[in-house]
């Protein structure tokens, strides 16, 4: 490494993945909980673990999709809040029972949930970085077979996924920027998942 062309001057020149203080954090409370002796070693371990994980995880769209579908049945007044109780007897129907449990541990509220939200960090779980997780916002949330999404649907789904990231708001203030540059009505105008890919604003989430 030459420290001449790598130094850092100005905090502008930083830039913090948004899934690294998320990442930091699980780490984090896994060393507290199991105080290993050597911190190093379990890190090497620890992190050899989660890259397999991550390398063995592959969303099942179709499964998601249907699992969606049941709950807007659930739903016909589209308040898109449920009971978690059913959210998660739905989740286990298509096999997402650990997976629910774990999302609702992080949630506040024990009594409903907004099940957009829900199969947004169900997601998440499936996906090594938030573009990746958004691309299936396409094929799960449009309402017919053009895998479009109006620009105010994308930006309530793609505000939960921030919702823990460091810098989300203004991330999010940027891709509402991007998107609504034209001036065009957020809630007329469409978009695809490639048009937003090649959108500047897309590689701070890759």
């Amino acid at each position: 490494m030459n420290v001449h062309e790598d130094a850092i001057f100005c905090a502008e020149q930083i830039n913090v993945p948004l899934d690294l203080p998320e990442i930091l954090k699980s780490f984090t409370k896994s060393v507290i909980r199991e105080n290993p002796e050597d911190i190093i070693a379990f890190a090497a371990q620890y992190f050899e673990h989660m890259a397999n994980d991550l390398q063995e995880m592959e969303l099942p769209l179709d499964n998601v999709i249907d699992l969606y579908r049941k709950l807007l049945e659930e739903d016909p007044d589209r308040t898109y809040t449920l009971p978690r109780d059913i959210i998660a007897s739905h989740a286990g129907e298509f096999g997402f029972v650990e997976t629910a449990a774990e999302l609702f541990s992080h949630e506040q509220d024990p009594a409903e949930m907004d099940y957009r939200k829900f199969i947004v960090l169900l997601i998440s779980y499936f996906k090594l970085n938030i573009l990746g997780a958004i691309e299936p916002f396409f094929d799960i949330f449009a309402e017919d077979e053009s895998s479009l999404l109006t620009v105010s649907e994308f930006v309530v789904l793609t505000g939960f996924l921030l919702r823990e990231m460091q810098d989300s708001d203004d991330i999010l203030e940027e891709i509402k920027d991007a998107l609504n540059a034209d001036g065009e009505d957020a809630n007329e105008r469409k978009i695809s998942f490639e048009e937003f890919a090649e959108l500047p604003v897309s590689d701070k989430l890759r």
